[in-house]
């Protein structure tokens, strides 16, 4: 990290921008502009009113004036999970939010419910539409019950993983090729793949 700084501040000091003094400078001002609790004369009692503080700090070094100019200053190079839960912890901000995680829940339900009403239509687009809202509101019960959702989400990755090895192990010692297998013969050796891992 330290040699792409170092690499881009020799850039722009040939170009004649900046040097890796600005750099520097630049980094140690904003740190002590966003740190007012340990750099200046701002008390806080707790990591919470730190984080406050913080926020309201970035909001007027971005001339952020509504909610929605925070959320689209949300990076969209960031996982879509990750955006999605930062898009709706900044909704919540504001009170616009599931008061708990059932009710959160009962979104899925009815968002699973749109994407059967349409999944047969062949109309791509609001297929795309209703499943991005269902994995949004997963996104929601996993903000609200204080779940890393990328963990999550690759936490079963390695687990489907698992299973399917073993799926695929049991079929190899019975010489058996996958893809002459049913699935009910699958699904049984998946259960089996529960039981054990």
């Amino acid at each position: 990290m330290l040699l792409h700084v170092v690499f881009h501040a020799s850039i722009g000091k040939d170009d004649g921008y900046f040097n890796i003094s600005d750099v520097i400078q630049a980094i140690c001002n904003k740190m002590i502009y966003r740190h007012p609790h340990v750099f200046g004369k701002d008390k806080v009692l707790n990591s919470g009113e730190v984080l406050d503080n913080w926020e309201e700090i970035k909001k007027e070094e971005k001339n952020f004036e509504t909610i929605t100019d925070e959320m689209k200053a949300i990076a969209n190079a960031l996982p879509s999970l990750v955006r999605a839960h930062k898009v709706q912890k900044k909704a919540a901000k504001v009170g616009f939010d599931w008061d708990d995680v059932e009710d959160a829940a009962l979104k899925i339900n009815e968002e699973l419910k749109e994407v059967l009403d349409v999944y047969k239509s062949n109309n791509k687009e609001k297929i795309k539409d209703e499943v991005g809202d269902l994995i949004f509101a997963c996104v929601n019960v996993a903000r609200k019950l204080n779940i890393n959702e990328e963990e999550a989400v690759n936490s079963t990755i390695q687990k489907f993983i698992r299973r399917f090895s073993f799926i695929e192990q049991a079929a190899l010692k019975s010489k058996k090729n996958l893809s002459d297998m049913t699935l009910e013969e699958m699904d049984a050796l998946w259960n089996e793949a529960k039981k054990n891992k």
